[in-house]
């Protein structure tokens, strides 16, 4: 049959065959950790007939969101738009909104403040969408199923030792009758979801998905924004300078930037970063003026020192990608995780070496409370979970 050239009539079996032709678009953009546009879905899945996309898509996305939910685990959900992201932090921080802003609130961030001074042409303003007609897939896998297929297992271990081939190189020798840690091939990992596999996409390897968390820690607890110069000297102080070679994974040699290594240099990978949607750069204010940025009314300027010019040119924030696939509040959890549990392993081993019952572990949730309550401070306003 010819999938990619069949015409749909809308009956039920056109509708599944297009919903099958979708997911299996949706995967493969995922893999590469690309968004699905709209257009896209159009052309590839209903064909030249717009007709026949308008009048079919919502029924086609509804079968497909059932096939992703109950064979992957998967929903396709849609990103944000700039307009729409731009106006939920308002609602967070009303101080990001400046004079510039109220004027063309639709207008890119490169071009805003145009119109300053000039009355609209008509009194009523045309609501911004806030869809962006771009979808990505996520998981809507319960954390504590991931945590299990996280965890290491003998029977998943001597399935993937069995489905070794003969002639790999990998394999060690016995190691279908053995199945100890010194046995076992690089290639195995015991575990239903493995971050060491050789099939997991270049930039998913942990160092470089521990890099893409840490800058957006940087971002949330610097106002949600942070100018190039700032975010450069953050990088410098984490040992991360332009230099740095970000370690990928062996498929990293296919992508653009690597140099066909199985790395890349900071530089390259903020632009896979900016790419994909997890991050946003933003052109500040034009012309050399200066604009306020959102960090609760602090003045950047783009024409100072020859230094910080052209640094100061650009703002750094979370994209659309990271909105809808990690959100603020699950950024905050993990970054209050991380240091009240630090700070509480310090506080039970004092406990124990004098005596006592621990009372770190007790006061536990409220140093916790106080940790989120600090992180939403910086942040400037309200956190906001996913979208």
């Amino acid at each position: 049959m010819d999938v990619d050239g069949a015409e749909g009539g809308g009956g039920a079996a056109d509708v599944n065959l297009q919903a099958n032709r979708l997911v299996r678009i949706a995967l493969f953009m995922e893999h590469r950790r690309m968004p699905l546009k709209r257009d896209d879905i159009s052309k590839k899945v209903f064909g030249p007939s717009a007709t026949r996309a308008s009048r079919s898509f919502n029924r086609v996305f509804e079968r497909a969101q059932n096939i992703l939910s109950r064979t992957f685990g998967f929903e396709l959900v849609e990103l944000q738009s700039r307009a729409a992201m731009d106006k939920a932090t308002a609602a967070a921080d009303p101080s990001v909104v400046n004079d510039e802003d109220e004027d063309d609130d639709d207008a890119p961030a490169a071009t805003q403040g145009k119109g300053k001074g000039k009355k609209k042409a008509t009194g009523k303003k045309k609501a911004a969408p806030t869809g962006s007609k771009t979808y990505i897939i996520r998981s809507i896998l319960h954390p504590t199923i991931i945590s299990l297929a996280s965890l290491p297992d003998e029977e998943v271990l001597d399935a993937e030792l069995n489905d070794i081939p003969e002639d790999d190189d990998d394999a060690p020798q016995n190691a279908r009758s053995q199945s100890t840690s010194s046995s076992v091939s690089p290639s195995c990992a015991g575990t239903l979801l493995s971050f060491s596999s050789p099939a997991l996409p270049a930039l998913e390897n942990p160092a470089a998905l521990g890099i893409l968390h840490v800058i957006l820690s940087l971002i949330l607890v610097s106002g949600r924004l942070m100018n190039d110069r700032e975010f450069r000297a953050a990088l410098r102080q984490l040992h991360l300078p332009a230099a740095a070679e970000v370690p990928l994974g062996r498929s990293a040699h296919n992508l653009p930037g690597s140099g066909g290594s199985n790395s890349m240099n900071i530089d390259a990978y903020l632009q896979h970063l900016i790419r994909q949607g997890y991050l946003d750069r933003i052109v500040v204010g034009e012309g050399g003026k200066p604009k306020t940025s959102g960090k609760r009314g602090r003045t950047s300027t783009a024409g100072g020192d020859a230094d910080d010019g052209e640094a100061s040119k650009y703002e750094w924030r979370w994209g659309a990608r990271s909105q809808s696939e990690i959100g603020e509040k699950a950024m905050a959890e993990f970054m209050a995780e991380f240091m009240v549990g630090s700070k509480g392993n310090d506080d039970q081993g004092e406990g124990r070496r004098a005596g006592g019952s621990g009372r770190g572990a007790q006061n536990t949730g409220a140093v916790m409370k106080k940790m989120m309550d600090g992180i939403e401070k910086a942040a400037g306003g309200n956190l906001a979970d996913l979208k």
